[in-house]
């Protein structure tokens, strides 16, 4: 397990599990509003990079706070 400014690593077996975590700092709505942007931002993301010939991981599942890879 990896934590990072914005999200915590987990490795599994097969998997890659980013999750991110609620920051105290922020007003609960703001932080809500901004993890769930971030999270459905990241995985278009790495779809644009991979049909561009970048070497991404694939995205198996998406949730409004975790991507699994």
């Amino acid at each position: 397990m990896f934590q990072g400014a914005e999200a915590v690593i987990v490795f599994k077996k097969n998997s890659v599990l980013k999750q991110r975590l609620p920051k105290a700092y922020r007003h609960h709505s703001r932080d809500t509003e901004m993890r769930r942007k971030r999270n459905k931002r990241e995985p278009a993301i790495l779809k644009k990079l991979l049909e561009n010939g970048s070497p991404v991981p694939t995205v198996n599942r998406v949730g409004d706070y975790f991507i699994q890879m």
